[in-house]
């Protein structure tokens, strides 16, 4: 027991990882005698964690599998893979799951794997790993998040984003722009299902601005092409008729010459 108790150490809620360690001691258990040759067999607290995981995920149908692959994704804030910090557990709201989500949270959390809560003024819903062992010994979490670890990372900075958004009720000056909407159209192309409503709205509520912003330019550019050529017809249309003019004063001027010849002929003659 002593083994047991330091390590659990100061683990928060550690009565049941006492119970998770009991349980696999007990059914390796000599008679009566619980043995430390069965508790390294178990890989102490930690790795009678893992089996209950590991078990518990067994009982789940294919679709609550996939489900409860989900729900730990959305319980641990991923670290870089350059970075030296270990992954670790968040709460998360579960008011935006379908149904199959929470009955999968409410099943772990009936084994102790997972902790629930929720107000009841708001309605929210919220659940977070009971354990931070879980995250770094369950062997099929840790597959789970290093395989997925790209898109977690990449989703964690979308959710800073979505928070800024509703902070600032909604402004479209917190909407995405540029490469970071380019990549989040990826994965809501590849990943949708892994994406709550809120965070596909503001994906696509990012890529309509786009598009009215690139509608908008297109129009200005057409505007402006039109503008250019209005002013060049103009253009054109005000040499054409300076031509015309000097045309015609030219044909004046030479009447004019015509006619002083022919008056001054015409004199000449009067005076001889």
């Amino acid at each position: 027991m002593e083994r047991i108790l330091t390590d659990v150490g100061s683990e928060p809620r550690r009565l049941p990882l006492v119970e998770f360690a009991l349980t696999e001691l007990w059914q390796r258990r000599r008679g009566d005698i619980l043995t430390n040759r069965a508790y390294d067999e178990i890989s102490g607290v930690t790795g009678a964690l893992a089996r209950r995981a590991e078990a518990e995920f067994a009982r789940l149908t294919s679709e609550e599998q996939t489900a409860a692959r989900r729900l730990f994704s959305r319980l641990v804030r991923v670290a870089k893979p350059e970075e030296a910090g270990a992954d670790t557990r968040q709460r998360t709201d579960l008011s935006e799951a379908d149904t199959r989500a929470k009955r999968v949270a409410k099943a772990l959390a009936d084994a102790r794997l997972l902790v629930t809560g929720g107000e009841a003024s708001t309605g929210t819903l919220s659940v977070e790993v009971a354990h931070e062992a879980l995250i770094q010994n369950w062997e099929r979490l840790r597959g789970w998040l290093n395989e997925d670890r790209e898109f977690l990372l990449w989703r964690q900075r979308l959710q800073v984003q979505v928070g800024e958004w509703h902070e600032h009720s909604w402004d479209v000056g917190y909407l995405l722009r540029g490469a970071p909407l380019a990549e989040a159209e990826r994965w809501l192309l590849g990943r949708p299902q892994d994406l709550t409503q809120t965070e596909q709205q503001l994906i696509r509520e990012s890529t309509a601005l786009r598009d009215r912003e690139r509608e908008e330019e297109e129009q200005r550019r057409q505007a402006e092409i039109e503008n250019a050529r209005r002013l060049k017809e103009a253009a054109e249309l005000r040499v054409e008729a300076e031509q015309q003019r000097s045309a015609e004063q030219a044909r004046h001027a030479k009447r004019f010459r015509r006619l002083t010849w022919a008056l001054a002929m015409l004199s000449t003659l009067v005076v001889a």
